[in-house]
C-alpha cells in the first residue's frame, strides 16, 4: 500500500498549524488536525481530543517521566 495513502504530505501536514496561527476565529486550548475517524482526513479541523489529554495529574507523571529519562529538568 502507498504511502501516500496513510500519510499526509509536507504541505498537508503544515495545514493545522497554520490554521491556529492565522485563523482570526481560533481560540486558545483548541486543537486543529485532520478530522474524520481516526483523524485520516485531509485538511485542517477543528478536533475535539478525549478528555484524558486534559488530566493534570497524567499530565505531572508524564512531565516528571520526561525529566527523568532526559536528564532535563524545568523550573516552572
Amino acid at each position: 500500500m502507498p504511502l501516500e495513502l496513510l500519510m499526509n504530505s509536507a504541505m498537508e501536514g503544515v495545514l493545522p498549524t497554520l490554521r491556529a496561527a492565522t485563523d482570526a476565529c481560533a481560540e486558545g486550548g483548541t486543537y486543529y488536525g485532520p478530522a474524520g475517524y481516526g483523524e485520516f482526513n485531509r485538511g485542517a479541523e477543528l478536533v475535539h481530543f478525549d478528555s484524558r489529554a486534559e488530566d493534570f495529574t497524567t499530565a505531572q507523571r508524564l512531565w516528571k517521566a520526561s525529566e527523568v529519562l532526559t536528564g532535563v529538568a524545568y523550573l516552572l
